[in-house]
């Protein structure tokens, strides 16, 4: 069942992404962002180097900025096709780390999968370290 779930929350996602003018313009957002990261690293070379120097004043606007970008991931699952909370203690990136802690385990690919969508599986017949992954 998780396996034909997660099957077809991947396969209706795809066709949104392809049809959704919202997903393109989000990802052309995050990939200009992203091809803008050489300038945002030398003004911040040349802020460090100011502060370091005694010259820079300090001035608020100078902070680097807390943007979605900086977050994004166009490989993750989109919020619309995914049963993760976003009010959860626990979170995305605490997920990602103890799926890669994981890794040495023979966990299904789609076990993985279902956890990366907010759907998993507790059954006696399943890897211990999964099980106790779910019950986290």
């Amino acid at each position: 069942m998780l396996k034909q779930l997660v099957s077809q929350l991947a396969t209706s996602e795809k066709q949104w992404r392809q049809q959704s003018p919202e997903w393109n313009r989000k990802l052309k957002q995050w990939e200009n962002w992203k091809a803008a990261a050489p300038a945002r690293a030398r003004a911040a070379a040349q802020l460090k180097k100011l502060r370091k120097s005694g010259k820079d004043e300090g001035d608020p606007r100078d902070a680097p900025e807390a943007s979605w970008e900086r977050f994004f991931s166009p490989n993750a699952p989109s919020a619309e096709f995914t049963f993760i909370g976003h009010r959860s203690a626990y979170s995305m990136s605490d997920l990602k780390k103890d799926i890669e802690g994981l890794a040495w385990t023979n966990i299904p690919s789609w076990a993985i999968a279902g956890l990366r969508r907010g759907i998993a599986v507790h059954h006696a017949g399943m890897n211990k370290h999964y099980r106790s992954l779910v019950e986290r």
